[in-house]
């Protein structure tokens, strides 16, 4: 891919201070990730929430999906 097409999406700051945020999360508590419903609901929000899921599981962190 030329370079001046390649983008980064996300900065290494932003990757960091989420990795921090994420590390402060007290493990004994479970974390509410909320997707939009447009009925049904969205299959990206859905994919999205997922995502979240497996790295804040990967962490020791609890969470639950509603939509």
């Amino acid at each position: 891919m030329p370079e001046k097409l390649q983008k980064q999406l996300i900065s290494d700051d932003e990757v960091r201070q989420v990795l921090e945020k994420i590390n402060s999360l007290p493990k004994d508590k479970r974390v509410a990730l909320v997707v939009h419903k447009n009925p049904p609901p969205d299959p990206d929000a859905l994919a999205s929430a997922l995502a979240w899921q497996m790295a804040l599981d990967d962490r020791g962190i609890k969470s639950d999906i509603f939509s």
